[in-house]
């Protein structure tokens, strides 16, 4: 599958998909808990024009109740409504389509450093 997310609108840090190769990182306070967010982008980076994707569903793998990610479909440049997982709009993404991400971090978490959590993309690929 082409899809892959990417820190940056031009699509040049791309985020490791299961792999924990090139997370996306956050530093987040777990003695009082903690809440951070950001913008995330979805493109199409290595299939010819001429294919759609459908169904294309973003979730985590590997968060707990402790470190839980969340996701938003972009409203106007800010997040829509928060959930465990968003689908994104049908399309070619050939043009990198912007979404949120968030990590909340639950009061009373212990230091520690997770990399098990990451960011997973499935979507059905098809021919125009």
């Amino acid at each position: 599958m082409g899809l892959h997310v990417y820190l940056d609108a031009a699509c040049t840090q791309q985020v490791s998909e299961g792999t924990e190769l090139a997370p996306w990182a956050e530093d987040l306070n777990g003695t009082d808990g903690e809440t951070k967010a950001r913008q995330l982008w979805l493109k199409n980076d290595n299939n010819p024009a001429g294919k759609t994707f459908e169904d294309v569903v973003i979730t985590a793998q590997g968060d707990t109740a402790a470190i839980n990610l969340q996701f938003a479909l972009d409203v106007s440049g800010s997040p829509g409504t928060w959930a465990e997982s968003i689908t994104m709009p049908n399309g070619d993404y050939l043009t990198a389509a912007p979404f949120w991400a968030r990590v909340v971090v639950a009061s009373g978490t212990p230091e520690q450093n997770v990399s098990a959590a990451d960011t997973k993309v499935t979507a059905k690929q098809f021919a125009v």
